[in-house]
């Protein structure tokens, strides 16, 4: 069956974007079931979202189930109206190679029976961030910019899923899927090895994919890279959907996307995934072609509208 786009990009833009929820719809007049959530090594509140799909041109809210039983290792999740989510206490992380079982109950057919949905995960090892540093693109000043954001790792022997998101100071640059960095390292050439790889193009004015929104930066600014080893699972899904944003094209006239896969099971759509975090931060340098100036971030007029969407800006959050 045909599905809009954006349903498959607002499951993943949510998870990655822990600030905001959005709508998951589809041109499918049959409903649809969505769970949604990601255990991370984070200590934070962790959400399970249980939702049902909706009508790209209805006009209809998304309908969030809490009166279902959600558990997380046979630990009863509180459902919590002000995140719309089942949630866990805020001491909760997750930890490397524990697996994770998600076990859902919802009376999705609404004829009187809770239907059991289920998922489970590994959480993957932690592989730590030994470094980030800015390599200059400029062929007439070396110091830059344009730069590169390099991270530098140790990638074990074996499959590993990588995701890598960018804040800048407080802003979560990578809060769209098209600006979220991943890659898998498992060629002959990476496995195992020390990696040294580019994961983002930095300027004195960073863009945004398909926007004519810029966010202006200047010395002194602080990049938070955050590498994220990402369960397999996981990695697909994200994988995929990105692949649906590359391809182009209207969400509303879009034709059928690629078989985005769900882990979830009974039907459902969704996804139920663990990733592992490392932080390193960097300060942007000041250079002769990189001078002092006003910078559109935690500006006090807040003037610059690319720290708005919808009128929220975007916060610090997992990545």
């Amino acid at each position: 069956m045909r599905k809009d786009i954006l349903f498959l990009v607002s499951i993943v833009l949510g998870m990655l974007s822990c600030t905001e929820r959005m709508d998951i719809k589809t041109d499918n007049n049959m409903p649809r079931l969505v769970i949604t959530g990601l255990i991370t090594t984070d200590t934070a509140i962790h959400k399970i979202y249980v939702s049902r799909t909706v009508q790209y041109l209805g006009n209809e809210a998304t309908k969030y189930y809490l009166d279902g039983v959600v558990k997380l290792n046979n630990t009863d999740l509180k459902a919590d109206d002000s995140f719309n989510a089942y949630i866990t206490t805020p001491d909760f992380y997750g930890i490397p190679g524990e697996t994770y079982k998600l076990d859902v109950w919802v009376d999705f057919d609404e004829d009187g029976e809770p239907e059991h949905y289920a998922s489970a995960v590994v959480m993957p090892e932690f592989i730590p961030l030994d470094s980030i540093y800015l390599g200059s693109m400029s062929v007439t000043h070396p110091l830059g910019p344009p730069w590169m954001l390099f991270v530098a790792f140790q990638d074990p022997v074996g499959p590993n899923y990588y995701g890598a998101g960018l804040h800048i100071n407080q802003f979560n640059y990578s809060w769209t899927l098209a600006q979220y960095f991943i890659n898998n390292f498992n060629s002959s050439v990476e496995d195992g090895r020390y990696i040294k790889f580019p994961v983002y193009y930095i300027e004195d004015e960073l863009e945004f994919r398909n926007s004519d929104d810029k966010l202006p930066l200047k010395p002194g600014d602080t990049l938070t890279l955050a590498l994220n080893n990402m369960s397999q699972g996981y990695y697909d899904f994200v994988k995929a959907a990105k692949q649906e944003i590359d391809g182009g094209g209207s969400p509303l006239f879009a034709g059928p996307p690629a078989n985005v896969p769900s882990n979830i099971s009974n039907g459902a759509l969704g996804v139920f995934g663990a990733y592992t975090i490392s932080r390193k931060q960097i300060c942007l340098p000041e250079t002769p072609t990189f001078p002092k100036k006003e910078s559109g971030i935690n500006h006090k007029d807040n003037k610059f509208s690319v720290l708005k969407f919808n009128g929220k800006l975007r916060s610090f959050g997992f990545v």
